[in-house]
């Protein structure tokens, strides 16, 4: 029996990095029926209770060694983990347990993860040991670019796509009836303030111009539902769940969040991208929508905002097709995974 450890930002309430590890632990399941999978998260019980699988404490540095001791592989699922700019802690953690497995032997993959930003420092301590990891699959160029740049050359490296294209849409949800759009904002930086403030405007226009309600979406509660509450009590926003259905019966999504827009492009619904980082904004470039900067203007938001909702038509079909192309190229991280496996 195959005994798998799965590690990532998992047990932090981020609905995003909640569907990765559901899509990736199915994909594993149909791959390698009757795996034992243990998840390593911040709060093992809520997470063995919600994907049914055995999880132990990340930070418990012992029973972590024991479960890498008896594992045949250890599978790092998706996100930016790889990376440095939220966190030096973070990375060190992740490259702490890469080579505990690569000195125990046990296989090691990168499961469409994204690379960077990183350091100089940081780039230095993950090219150390990255050129230890057997597969690295991708989930974009940027990513792939990163590791040529550091001189990862060992693995084998393969650029597939974000697993959370892997999602299946569903029926469309109801919010009182009408149109709605979802709309995903997280605090960044100093401009937070800035940032609610363009949003409860971005609500207001949306109701006002174009007869469309506007729904907040917190994708990380704990960092996200303060600016929810706040557009919800000056603008009367509905704040919502992430859900398949919520994405498929919306008119528009206007998010900051990464799987905000995978989840919007994947239901085939436009997207507008708000780009505090380079990820969001090469995403928004590979399915074709727009994106303004973080740090625009607000009047810029609104006239992209304008522009998908008058060519919607053009902009779902357009989110459809990518989406379906992107998550062909998502299962062939499962194909890494088999091989992986099998030796």
């Amino acid at each position: 029996m195959e005994k798998l450890t799965v590690a990532g930002y998992i047990g932090y309430g981020n609905s995003g990095d909640e569907v990765l590890l559901s899509l990736v632990l199915g994909r594993i399941r149909d791959e390698v029926p009757g795996a034992e999978v243990t998840v390593l998260s911040a709060r093992p019980r809520e997470t063995a209770r919600r994907h049914g699988v055995r999880a132990i404490l990340r930070y418990d540095a012992a029973s972590i060694l024991r479960e890498l001791s008896r594992s045949s592989a250890l599978i790092f699922c998706g996100g930016s983990l790889i990376q440095d700019v939220t966190s030096g802690r973070s990375l060190a953690y992740y490259l702490a347990l890469l080579r505990a497995a690569e000195r125990m032997n046990v296989k090691t993959m990168l499961f469409a993860n994204g690379i960077g930003p990183l350091t100089a420092r940081g780039g230095r301590a993950a090219a150390d040991v990255l050129d230890g990891v057997d597969v690295i699959t991708l989930r974009d160029e940027a990513s792939a670019r990163t590791l040529s740049n550091l001189g990862v050359r060992r693995p084998k490296i393969a650029v597939t796509a974000d697993t959370a294209f892997l999602l299946s849409g569903g029926a469309s949800a109801s919010h009182g009836g009408g149109k709605y759009a979802v709309i995903s904002y997280r605090p960044w930086g100093g401009r937070t303030r800035q940032l609610t403030d363009q949003c409860c405007a971005l609500a207001a226009h949306l109701r006002e111009a174009h007869g469309i309600e506007p729904v907040m979406l917190p994708m990380q509660a704990r960092e996200d539902m303060a600016i929810c509450r706040a557009v919800a009590a000056r603008e009367h926003a509905a704040i919502a769940d992430a859900s398949a259905e919520l994405f498929a019966g919306a008119e528009l999504t206007v998010g900051m969040r990464l799987h905000t827009l995978i989840y919007s492009a994947a239901a085939g619904t436009p997207a507008v991208g708000i780009a505090y980082d380079r990820k969001v904004s090469g995403l928004c470039r590979a399915l074709g929508a727009s994106f303004v900067g973080a740090e625009d203007d607000t009047r810029s938001l609104l006239r992209a905002v304008d522009a998908a909702v008058y060519e919607r038509d053009e902009l779902s079909y357009r989110a459809r097709k990518t989406a379906r192309d992107m998550a062909a190229r998502a299962e062939g991280t499962v194909f890494y995974l088999r091989e992986l496996l099998s030796r």
